[in-house]
């Protein structure tokens, strides 16, 4: 159509329809991996590389939002057996759902501490915090207060967190939200 169209209003609604064709793809993508039991595929990984990593790539979004995210603590190396890619999806939800909650100029830090036997992660906002009634249902599929959302970001953390053999906690409050997990170092 581009090519041999002369009018950009024929070209327009292709466009569109490819956007929501994208979106709905994205969608139908995130329900996959939510409702099919995921397998863990554990190798040995830098975590501290991929922490990194992440906090680089989201970086640049959160200022593109007028949000500073700052990586405080990170070991140079840490390493640990995990299986990569989820530990990123886990964090990505995390740093990208603290992004969201806080207001223009606000600010998100992202920790990792270990000890012999657990890695943690910490992501901490400085947004007004979650209600009790959101609280109470973070974890639950396709719950959002995000509109055009699918709510399935926080129940696929829960997931793969516990399918790490780990654990969440949240402390929330009017000054912020402060997310900590925790997962073996050598998940078997």
């Amino acid at each position: 159509l581009r090519r041999g169209a002369h009018e950009p209003r024929l070209v327009e609604p292709s466009e569109l329809a490819q956007k929501e064709i994208q979106r709905v793809t994205d969608l139908l993508n995130k329900f996959l991996a939510f409702a099919s039991p995921p397998e863990l595929h554990l190798q040995t990984h830098d975590v501290s590389s991929i922490v990194r990593e992440l906090a680089e790539v989201e970086r640049v979004s959160a200022e593109g939002l007028g949000t500073q995210l700052a990586l405080i603590a990170c070991p140079q190396k840490l390493l640990a057996r995990v299986d990569g890619p989820k530990l990123r999806q886990i964090l990505v939800n995390l740093v990208r759902n603290a992004i969201e909650a806080v207001s223009l100029g606000g600010h998100v830090t992202l920790d990792l501490f270990a000890d012999e036997h657990r890695l943690r992660f910490r992501v901490q906002d400085d947004g007004a915090g979650m209600p009790d009634k959101v609280l109470s249902r973070v974890y639950e599929p396709f719950f959002s207060t995000k509109e055009g959302r699918a709510g399935l970001g926080m129940s696929i953390v829960y997931s793969l967190v516990t399918l790490h053999g780990g654990e969440i906690e949240i402390a929330t409050g009017p000054t912020g939200t402060r997310l900590e997990v925790s997962i073996p170092r050598h998940a078997a």
